[in-house]
């Protein structure tokens, strides 16, 4: 007889796939599935099984013909498997990733978040959770599984794995919580880790392995850039599946230059309020995005000092706003 018994509030199932590995689990599914075929659906359908686990009994199963004996969880887990694997095979009726829907968010939740730190199953396995991920992320608008995703972005990339999908399912959403998760990893002893936040930010990598006190710096920097620029900022959609060095979010310069704040985080024409906002516009076009920059940072330290004060500076020839802009600022961020 099968002994059923849980271990530390795992399924059976997956005491078993932890203790000894994924082929004595499937040996003792096959065993369960001998003896009885009704307790071999409940071990499937126990509450503290894992994707993991399911995922690996999933050729047993169809073979098995159990799919019919399956709860709505591991039928919605199932049929999510193959629109992603095999999505020419018309088999499920239902389409659980057309649209969200209400009963599928928590079957995509336990599939994430019970599946996530497992990174030792084959491609077709990460490739079903970076979908997964994205769905959540960027259908769902689950913002509450970016931790782990961030998470997962690292780990993978420790181990050499592919993290494209996950990176653009994190910022396809356009939100700066995104990117504060990523800083935070800035603070990283690992400079591979460190690098890697660094890049995805698009800021200067450490060339050696920084002491903390310069680690936490650069986080500080980064943090402080991010709040003064929030009103400003937009994402761009830009990814590593078609750069290699993808600019991920970018300051809208004539924005913060005139201070018009944009809360969406995407692009959005400039539209000049009035007949002087439309001539500083006009002479700051053609600057390069060197004087841009200038310009606008000193703009913007200038606006929340003295609006008094800056609307006169704003109001001067450009070359005489530069010219302040780098005396005062010294040219830089």
């Amino acid at each position: 007889m099968i002994n059923e018994q849980r271990s530390d509030n795992h399924s059976y199932l997956d005491s078993v796939r932890m203790n000894d590995g994924i082929e004595p689990c499937k040996a003792a599914f096959y065993n369960a599935y001998k003896e009885n075929r009704e307790k071999a659906a409940a071990l499937l359908n126990d509450q503290q099984l894992t994707f993991p686990c399911l995922f690996i009994l999933l050729p047993q199963i169809e073979s098995l013909q159990l799919s019919s004996a399956l709860n709505f969880r591991n039928t919605a887990a199932l049929g999510i498997v193959h629109q992603i694997l095999r999505p020419k095979e018309s088999g499920h009726r239902h389409r659980y990733l057309a649209s969200p829907q209400k009963e599928v968010q928590p079957v995509l939740q336990w599939m994430l978040e019970t599946g996530g730190n497992e990174d030792r199953l084959e491609d077709d396995y990460r490739e079903v959770l970076d979908i997964v991920a994205s769905v959540l992320i960027n259908e769902y608008k689950d913002t509450s599984i970016l931790p782990m995703v961030t998470d997962m972005i690292f780990r993978r990339h420790q181990k050499g794995q592919n993290i494209h999908t996950l990176v653009w399912a994190v910022f396809r959403i356009r939100d700066p919580y995104a990117l504060k998760l990523i800083a935070e990893h800035i603070r990283s002893s690992d400079r591979q880790e460190a690098t890697l936040a660094c890049h995805l930010l698009n800021i200067e990598a450490p060339d050696t392995s920084p002491s903390a006190a310069e680690c936490q710096k650069r986080y500080g920097d980064y943090l402080h850039w991010l709040e003064e620029n929030d009103g400003f900022l937009y994402f761009t959609d830009e990814s590593f599946q078609f750069a290699s060095e993808p600019a991920i979010c970018k300051v809208d310069l004539e924005r913060k230059y005139i201070h018009q704040v944009n809360s969406s985080y995407t692009v959005q024409p400039v539209t000049p309020s009035d007949s002087m906002e439309e001539t500083c516009l006009q002479a700051f076009a053609p600057l390069s995005h060197a004087e841009k920059t200038v310009l606008s940072d000193y703009s913007y330290k200038m606006h929340n000092t003295d609006v008094s004060e800056w609307k006169n500076w704003v109001s001067s020839p450009i070359d005489e706003q530069l010219k302040t802009a780098k005396t005062r600022a010294g040219g830089s961020r």
